[in-house]
């Protein structure tokens, strides 16, 4: 099954080429069909207003976060939150930080991309749009840093952080990349696809080998 999903973005030809297929509903409704098969509520993300920076992707470095790229990435780990003293700076993709809007920093994902943040102690969820780098904190259990506004909704401000899980937001984040110029919009389905179709490759290799 997964080859199949993965096989049907490698052979998009454009941002809009990828949405063809049904897409989940989102928004303020309970929806179903999450990885997990939980009953989530959510937030709405406006993309026009969010479509803010540039389309990037500085490949990991270490050989531990290649492959994070992908439309099955999940990771349970720490979540912390950022706000004042960043609000009204750049991001790491040159977009301006509103410590107000459903944000977050991410180690590797392709900037910007669309990410639910699950809180596991309170099954509270949001959407965010990765447009940072980070968190910076040397340890390997924190994953993500989150905005003031998605902190506050996953029930985590007081707390400072939480355990969650992360998953990247195949759909969303193309109906987030379709609000950005064209060029961009290149940039985007340049860098998805090769990153899919060497997944595809590094995925037959496992399955000819078991």
């Amino acid at each position: 099954m997964l080859k199949k999903i993965l096989l049907s973005v490698i052979l998009c030809t454009s941002l809009t080429a990828c949405l063809e297929g049904p897409v989940k509903k989102r928004g303020h409704h309970h929806i179903m069909g999450s990885a997990h098969n939980v009953q989530i509520r959510e937030n709405s993300l406006d993309y026009a207003k969010l479509a803010d920076g540039e389309v990037m992707y500085d490949e990991p470095a270490s050989p531990k976060n290649k492959g994070k790229l992908n439309v099955d990435y999940s990771e349970v780990g720490v979540a912390s939150w950022y706000g004042g003293k960043f609000h009204g700076r750049r991001t790491a993709n040159g977009a301006v930080y509103n410590q107000h809007h459903y944000t977050a920093a991410h180690r590797t994902m392709m900037l910007p991309s669309v990410a639910r943040v699950t809180n596991l102690s309170n099954n509270r969820s949001v959407l965010v749009i990765v447009n940072d780098r980070g968190p910076y904190v040397k340890t390997s259990k924190r994953i993500i840093d989150v905005s003031k506004q998605a902190a506050k909704d996953l029930g985590m401000i007081n707390a400072g952080t939480a355990k969650v899980r992360v998953d990247y937001m195949h759909d969303e984040t193309i109906k987030l990349l379709q609000k950005y110029p064209a060029k961009e919009q290149a940039k985007a389905n340049t860098l998805l696809n090769q990153h899919l179709q060497r997944h595809m490759v590094e995925l037959n290799a496992k399955h000819a080998n078991t």
